[in-house]
């Protein structure tokens, strides 16, 4: 763990995206990174894949085209804190899971159209 403290709050791209590395730590095992926006969960033998994957972080049109979403900052948080929401339950309630995949699997497909529109505005 001490030697990807060099990489906590420092922005890289990691699979097109821009992340800034806020917090690394080992749960139950797995490497967890969290960044302003995404965690990653990594078995000990994927970590060093991941850090190799990173590239340095640049400025781009994305940028700007996240910030013209179509979709107003109310509606981004409403939709964090669903999730945020969910997780919760998850946490209380085992039998709460089918509904959070569900959830899941929604706001991934939210993500997946909003993805297609950058694309589409590019």
């Amino acid at each position: 763990m001490e030697k990807y403290k060099e990489y906590i709050g420092k922005k890289y791209i990691y699979q097109g995206e821009n992340i800034e590395i806020k917090k690394i730590k080992n749960v139950a095992g797995n490497i967890v990174i969290i960044t302003y926006g995404r965690t990653f969960a990594f078995y000990e033998t994927e970590i060093d894949i991941f850090f190799k994957e990173l590239k340095p972080y640049k400025m781009d049109n994305k940028t700007t085209l996240l910030k013209e979403s179509k979709y107003s900052n109310n509606e981004q948080d409403e939709i964090k804190q669903l999730l945020f929401d969910a997780i919760n339950k998850v946490k209380k309630d085992k039998d709460y899971v089918k509904q959070a995949n569900a959830i899941c699997n929604l706001t991934s497909q939210l993500i997946n159209i909003k993805k297609l529109e950058l694309l589409k505005n590019k």
